[in-house]
């Protein structure tokens, strides 16, 4: 008789855990087969256009000193 009970009461998880299994094929296949997510949009920071006119503003500054230079060497 205890052995009928032992039987039975693992009959009865083993039937629990096949549902659960079942469950668990089943939402695995659901997300094997659903659309990927849509894809992000990434921004890439963008340099100010202060910081892009101080760098012209630089950069002439040192090419008229290198004519300068050139000028007074007479190179």
């Amino acid at each position: 008789l205890m052995l009928a009970d032992k039987t039975a009461s693992m009959e009865d998880r083993a039937k629990t855990l096949q549902g659960a299994l079942s469950e668990r094929d089943t939402e695995l296949e659901r997300l094997k087969t659903a659309p990927g997510p849509e894809p992000e949009r990434v921004e890439v920071p963008v340099i100010p256009q202060s910081v892009t006119d101080h760098m012209a503003e630089l950069a002439a500054r040192a090419e008229a000193l290198a004519a300068q230079i050139e000028e007074q060497t007479g190179a």
